[in-house]
């Protein structure tokens, strides 16, 4: 409620939804078949992300999102 005692109402049609909306569906088993392993070393990164079609600068930027 505001300071004055007013009421507020909402107006859900300006809301935005937020989070990563690239899937639906998070299964463990596809982040184990997809991601690099832990212990990756940079000639191990590499190779995994040019199997995915992806450059070396692309790897680089996506850990900016981490």
């Amino acid at each position: 409620m505001p300071v004055d005692g007013s009421k507020m109402e909402r107006d859900w049609s300006s809301c935005v939804l937020a989070g990563h909306l690239d899937g639906v569906v998070s299964r463990s088993t596809d982040a184990d078949m997809f991601l690099p392993d832990l212990v990756s070393n940079l000639i191990g990164l590499i190779c995994n992300f040019r199997s995915k079609n992806f450059t070396v600068e692309e790897l680089i930027l996506s850990g900016r999102k981490t």
